[in-house]
């Protein structure tokens, strides 16, 4: 299960009057929230990583913002997994992925409340990033991985120019490196 909190930009730039921001302001929308076109691409990769078909159910919603995206990623293991075996997992899927970064915070014992060991949206405004965190409730048997990138720049124009140099043999980085405005 999945659900795509996705800023206002992510619509385009036709006028639309439920993503005005004075109507988007204070309100959250869902959109398209059965049988989204990103169903099938989700499904089809997760299907040639896992070898066998996958099933997924995505639901999107606009928030008040502008630029950016939250995915948050429900699964339900067949096996018991820790959060330290999952990070390990992730950070070895991703090594030497210079635009991915695992958020390994670890949790802060005795907090009332966590949300450090999660991705912010604003950490990846105006980048090329993509920042991944997840948490295992081990109690219940779930996997949530929290995923973040900005609908602008990683998923628009910031992937043309990485694409680009890759094509042209430059450094796949090159006049990528801005890291966002916001630090965690």
């Amino acid at each position: 299960m999945i659900d795509g909190l996705s800023g206002t930009s992510g619509a385009g730039a036709e006028t639309d009057r439920a993503l005005h921001h004075p109507e988007i302001g204070n309100n959250l929308l869902p959109y398209n929230v059965v049988d989204h076109r990103h169903t099938y691409e989700i499904e089809q990769e997760l299907g040639l990583l896992s070898k066998n078909e996958v099933s997924v159910h995505f639901t999107t919603t606009y928030v008040p913002i502008t630029r950016g995206i939250l995915d948050i990623c429900h699964c339900f293991p067949k096996t018991d997994i820790t959060r330290e075996e999952l990070l390990d997992l992730y950070k070895d899927f991703y090594h030497g992925e210079s635009f991915i970064k695992i958020i390994d915070t670890p949790k802060e014992q005795g907090a009332s409340w966590q949300y450090m060991p999660y991705p912010w949206v604003a950490a990846v405004s105006g980048t090329n990033f993509c920042h991944i965190g997840l948490d295992v409730d081990e109690k219940r048997g779930r996997i949530v991985v929290f995923s973040v990138l900005d609908s602008i720049g990683k998923g628009g124009a910031h992937a043309a120019v990485q694409n680009m140099n890759l094509m042209f043999g430059l450094e796949e980085s090159l006049g990528l490196k801005r890291y966002g405005l916001h630090p965690y």
